[in-house]
Parts: structure tokens; sequence; C-alpha cells
């Protein structure tokens, strides 16, 4: 795995927008999951972890969902014929 360290105030001088804004949309990036990384703000870096490894849990997770909705759509549909 390879850890990469970036300045926050860097990046933000570099692309010419205010430090708070750089933060806020690599924050942003990090929830989304399009980008694998921390940020420590109070060093002012960025840490971005760059991995090979799908994360098989997440996926996972979204078919139990899917599916557990379709489930209780189907027991709705069961229960209000009944009635």
């Amino acid at each position: 795995m390879l850890i990469i360290h970036a300045q926050i105030g860097h990046v933000a001088k570099t692309i010419g927008l205010p430090n708070r804004n750089v933060e806020e949309k690599l924050s942003q990036m990090i929830l989304d999951r399009k980008l694998a990384g921390v940020l420590d703000q109070g060093a002012g870096l960025l840490v971005i972890f760059e991995s090979n490894a799908e994360d098989k849990a997440y996926e996972a997770a979204l078919g139990l969902v899917t599916n557990m909705g379709k489930v209780v759509d189907a027991l709705y549909h069961k229960a209000k014929n009944i009635t």
C-alpha cells in the first residue's frame, strides 16, 4: 500500500482556492469514497492511501440492503392482500 502526504496549503495555492474550500472538497471526496485518504487538519496534511484491493464488505452490504428492501416490499404486498 502506497501512502502519499500532501500539504493542504500547497494544494490550495496550486489551484488558487482558499484552504477552507479545499479542505471541504477533499473531505467530501473522502466521504463519497472518490478518494481513499484522511485529512489531518492539525498538521495541514492530506494523507492518501493507494490500494488495489476492493472493499468487498461495502459491496456485500449494499447487496444485503437491496435484497432486504425487496423482502420488505414483498411482505407488505402480501399483508395488504390479506386484509
